[in-house]
């Protein structure tokens, strides 16, 4: 038997002094105030964060020092084509930076993934209106509910989002349509056929690995599943909403 290696980690905050709030910027991120962030997300030694309740994206650089990059603080749904900083968010749950330095985050109430480019924001996916449509049509056409997650392929440029309570996995391609991978109603089942076909419940967090594997959290349902060549898997957990 191999022998047992433990490491010895330990913890630090990095960001916000535990207090609710919306303070800080420009100043050392260990002295700004959150409210209820939902997502981090690391790239090239930047810290992106989800600050969910403040409707803000902020950002720490290398140094420390923590900005805002979209949001006003202020709950709503306006500023496409404008800068980012001067737009309005509702309850962003997600943020993901990619390698042409384009940030995108899920704001998740509004019903929609949207794009931050050289400061100027743009909606990539969702009209703003909850429901369930659009496939096979431009994303930007389609109806979102409540996403919670998105993974973008920069090998690909391919967007995967999660759609919580339209219980799917869902799909942009790199021409801007947007198709359904899994989820139909809510409920648990399918595993081992086709993914399309499969009950997903409350499905939030995911991520697909050099491989084109897809995996995700079926958050209601207590389990990890993975999407591979069409067909749906479970892969932890053993399953239902109790």
């Amino acid at each position: 038997m191999a022998p047992l290696v433990t490491c010895a980690y330990s913890i630090s905050t990095v960001v916000g002094t535990g207090a609710q709030g919306s303070g800080g910027d420009s100043g050392s991120a260990l002295s700004s105030q959150l409210y209820w962030p939902k997502s981090v997300f690391e790239y090239n030694g930047e810290i992106y964060i989800a600050d969910t309740y403040n409707n803000k994206i902020r950002k720490v650089s290398q140094s420390g020092i923590i900005s805002t990059i979209a949001g006003t603080v202020t709950q709503g749904y306006s500023g496409d084509n404008g800068l980012a900083i001067n737009a309005q968010l509702s309850l962003p749950s997600y943020t993901n930076s990619e390698s042409n330095r384009d940030m995108y985050y899920v704001d998740s109430d509004n019903n929609v993934l949207k794009k931050v480019s050289n400061g100027v924001v743009s909606t990539v996916a969702g009209t703003g209106t909850r429901g369930f449509g659009g496939d096979g049509y431009p994303a930007t056409s389609a109806l979102l509910d409540r996403p919670s997650g998105a993974y973008i392929s920069s090998s690909s440029n391919e967007i995967y989002i999660s759609e919580c309570y339209n219980n799917r996995i869902r799909k942009v391609s790199s021409s801007g349509l947007m198709s359904s991978l899994a989820g139909t109603t809510q409920g648990y089942c399918g595993d081992g056929n086709l993914a399309s076909n499969a009950q997903l419940n409350h499905p939030t967090r995911l991520l697909v690995i050099s491989n084109c594997d897809l995996f995700f959290t079926d958050t209601n349902n207590h389990v990890i599943r993975k999407f591979s060549g069409g067909v749906i898997t479970t892969v932890a957990g053993i399953g239902g909403s109790n």
